[in-house]
């Protein structure tokens, strides 16, 4: 046993409930870890927008004014809110599948089936009813 595990002799009785809460802890953080991980791909995912978003804004100018016409300054702004589009749809969908990631193993656990499942052993219900429904109905006692 190295010198860090080794229990200090101050805790007394508390060091066993120390080392239970801390691996609770470290039990906890494991379990959130996959939320945590999603939700940072979730934020850089929308940071990135905002950054393309920013850049597109400061070069509007420059594309504006190599505009010669009123048709060229038309086809810059339409390709301007096309682009917005397209990097809002596609940051949309990967903020998704970002948000999503974070449930992933809790709603694949839920709907596997197959071999991932243990197997169980269950009452055939059925054959049971059609068995009671053959044997006469029993009469209630009543006490007088």
């Amino acid at each position: 046993m190295s010198g860090s595990e080794r229990l200090d002799p101050k805790c007394g009785p508390f060091a066993n409930l120390w080392l239970t809460y801390s691996s609770g802890l470290d039990a906890l953080a494991k379990g959130y870890e996959p939320v945590v991980l999603g939700l940072g791909r979730c934020q850089a995912e929308l940071m990135t927008l905002a950054l393309r978003r920013t850049q597109a804004w400061l070069d509007r100018p420059m594309r504006l004014s190599r505009c010669r016409t009123p048709q060229d300054a038309v086809g810059e702004q339409l390709s301007f809110w096309q682009t917005a589009g397209a990097q809002y749809a596609e940051s949309s969908q990967r903020v998704l599948a970002a948000v999503l990631s974070t449930t992933g193993a809790p709603l694949a656990a839920a709907g596997s089936t197959g071999a991932d499942r243990e197997a169980r052993d269950y009452i055939a219900v059925a054959g049971r009813n059609e068995k009671a429904a053959a044997l006469p109905p029993i009469k209630d006692r009543r006490a007088a």
